[in-house]
């Protein structure tokens, strides 16, 4: 439950937001000018962050429950 509430709702409130925004961008005829070199690196990055700020939640949760229970 503390992954759920500490780390993915924030993250997937951000998500809303900017998913929001480039909803709201107008595209041209043949989609966005930057699609084929910013959307898809940009997308690679995203899905790592995500996945380092899961492993450090993880760490912290485990090492939270350790100390709690010495």
């Amino acid at each position: 439950m503390h992954i759920a509430w500490k780390v993915l709702l924030p993250i997937a409130l951000v998500l809303v937001v900017v998913v929001g925004g480039l909803v709201l961008w107008p595209a041209t005829a043949g989609g966005f000018f930057w699609d084929r070199w910013v959307a898809w690196p940009l997308t690679g990055l995203l899905f790592a962050f995500l996945l380092y700020v899961m492993v450090r939640a993880l760490q912290w949760n485990r090492r939270r429950a350790r100390e709690l229970a010495a």
